[in-house]
């Protein structure tokens, strides 16, 4: 599986598969403009879906199909395997010709790995010299994914009749559109991090030096916010779901009848959100003591979730440490072509920022 591609095609679709959502955006190139030119937002058919896992492939390739319908079918496809079925490691080996280093990676992968080499499809980068004991070694990170799940996609994609020429990971799609926003994001002094905040999980992620160091799944997303709600304050889920679009999680609500409701729901949706900031700094204090000599200057928010009034806000003060939200809408043209589109996406906003990643993908 190759996952570090090395040309850009002038236009790629990216196609997000999640629990709930399946997302489309294809975006063209036309030298350094880079401009949408189809959207397109289903809901995940219920049950084909179960974490990283497709439990209904018939339902789900239809889904995919009605997804796709207008894309030419030469144009090609990037998706992304997320969850607990991807690994990325860094390790170091003598420094050795390219032939013999496709020959030792796998190897030595196998000592990093948390599951035999033969149940994973792998990639790797070689990162540069790096001096141990003061023996000049090469570092390398290896990327990968569970064979089994690799080949659902594959075969997936297959029935749809699509194209697919990548295969990414959230975290590396999520770099690509953080690029859009901070030009800067990839100096060899600036360490970054990404947080994208799905129905229930958070992918986390540190970049250093524009690297993608170090990767966690959090166990906390949107869906733990409206179930806080739910349950304290025995509404329906889709009521829950709409008092999330109203709350701000910052503002002076005031002290009269209905703003006290407001500032009762906003304090419950806090709690949890607190839950997200101690998780957050965990994941910042392992990276720092690990990588001690890149501190995170910046934490980057996507997904749905991140749409939440005050959130960038409220993680901020958390983290102390600045956050702003992804909406790859602020830095991607929209054409004409999919002008029909734009309220929707703009109602999307952050929860593109993967899909948009995939869709400026480097494909061979």
């Amino acid at each position: 599986m190759n996952w570090f591609a090395k040309k850009q095609s002038t236009e790629v679709v990216g196609i997000d598969i999640g629990e709930h959502s399946l997302k489309l955006l294809q975006v063209r190139r036309q030298g350094t403009k880079k401009e949408i030119v189809r959207f397109k937002r289903l809901p995940t058919p219920q049950g084909a879906m179960e974490g990283e896992w497709i439990r209904d492939f018939p339902l789900l390739a239809d889904a995919l199909r009605q997804l796709a319908e207008g894309v030419p079918p030469q144009l090609p496809v990037a998706t992304a395997v997320a969850g607990q079925s991807v690994f990325i490691r860094h390790f170091t080996l003598p420094v050795m010709k390219e032939r013999e280093l496709a020959m030792a990676v796998p190897l030595e992968a196998e000592a990093h790995l948390p599951i035999p080499v033969r149940e994973v499809m792998l990639d790797y980068l070689p990162l540069g010299k790096v001096v141990e004991d003061g023996v000049q070694k090469q570092e390398i990170m290896v990327v990968a994914a569970r064979t089994a799940v690799v080949e659902q996609l594959q075969q997936l994609f297959r029935e749809a009749g699509l194209n697919l020429k990548v295969m990414d990971v959230e975290s590396l799609a999520l770099a690509r559109t953080a690029a859009l926003f901070d030009s800067s994001w990839q100096a060899p002094e600036r360490a970054v991090a990404l947080a994208d905040i799905g129905a229930t999980t958070t992918t986390f992620s540190v970049h250093a030096g524009g690297v993608l160091r170090f990767t966690r799944t959090l166990p906390i997303g949107g869906e733990r916010l409206t179930r806080a709600l739910v349950d304290f304050f025995q509404m329906p889920w889709e009521e829950a779901e709409n008092t999330k679009t109203i709350l701000n999680l910052t503002g002076d609500l005031g002290t009269t009848g209905l703003t006290v409701l407001l500032h009762r729901k906003t304090e419950v949706v806090q709690q949890v959100i607190d839950q997200l900031v101690m998780e957050l700094r965990r994941s910042l204090e392992f990276y720092q003591t690990r990588y001690r000599q890149l501190k995170v200057d910046k934490l980057y928010l996507s997904g749905g979730t991140a749409q939440m009034q005050g959130l960038a806000a409220y993680l901020a003060e958390g983290l102390e440490l600045p956050v702003e939200t992804l909406n790859p809408l602020l830095k991607l043209d929209i054409s004409q072509e999919a002008r029909s589109k734009q309220k929707e996406m703009e109602a999307t906003g952050a929860a593109l920022a993967v899909v948009a990643g995939l869709a400026l993908s480097e494909v061979e």
